[in-house]
């Protein structure tokens, strides 16, 4: 069997319940699924928020997605060792800014690790949230419930509001970002 050959057996680790898979960060297998992982182009967002003592935070995301539309929630995956997350966490309350492709350097402010609130324009919401100038759309969001999901926080939220501004997200893919761009359909 190639390795491209996703034909399941009966004694296939995923089909044999009594053999957990080994799929450790330093195995062939997880280094193939963060290989795939990156191949996949992913909108970039900027995840805001203030900490208890109201201090602004925010930290560069890839990995969200919608859940349901009754009633609308998202989920967003977050380093579970990040300090950034751990001061937003605790007040259960965040935005979304989806940024646009003119918006690189803005992701790039926020992926520093720990990094204090760049000096990016924003707003706040009325409880105080920060909310990016700019953006492709903003989704302000109350924390639902944090799963544990190996070494990220898998974030369920309840959509509360949303601002469409339209257009196309900025992208993030094998390391780069790209500007996502409409097929043409002949």
């Amino acid at each position: 069997m190639s390795e491209l050959d996703l034909e399941l057996s009966p004694t296939h680790p995923v089909m044999d319940s009594a053999r957990p898979a080994h799929t450790g960060a330093g195995t062939e297998e997880a280094r193939r699924f963060r290989a795939l992982m990156r191949e996949i182009a992913q909108p970039v967002a900027v995840l805001t928020g203030r900490d208890e003592r109201g201090a602004p935070w925010g930290l560069t995301v890839t990995s969200f997605t919608s859940v349901s539309m009754a009633p609308p929630s998202i989920v967003v995956c977050l380093g579970s060792r990040s300090r950034t997350w751990s001061r937003i966490r605790p007040t259960g309350r965040f935005v979304l800014n989806v940024l646009g492709p003119a918006q690189r350097a803005v992701a790039e402010s926020f992926a520093a690790p720990g990094a204090p609130f760049p000096g990016v324009p924003h707003r706040y919401t009325i409880d105080g949230i920060p909310v990016l100038a700019g953006t492709v759309a903003a989704v302000r969001c109350a924390t639902s419930s944090v799963l544990p999901g190996g070494d990220h926080d898998v974030v369920l939220a309840r959509v509360t509001r949303v601002r469409l501004d339209g257009g196309l997200p900025l992208t993030y893919r094998d390391g780069e970002y790209v500007a996502a761009e409409p097929i043409e359909v002949p």
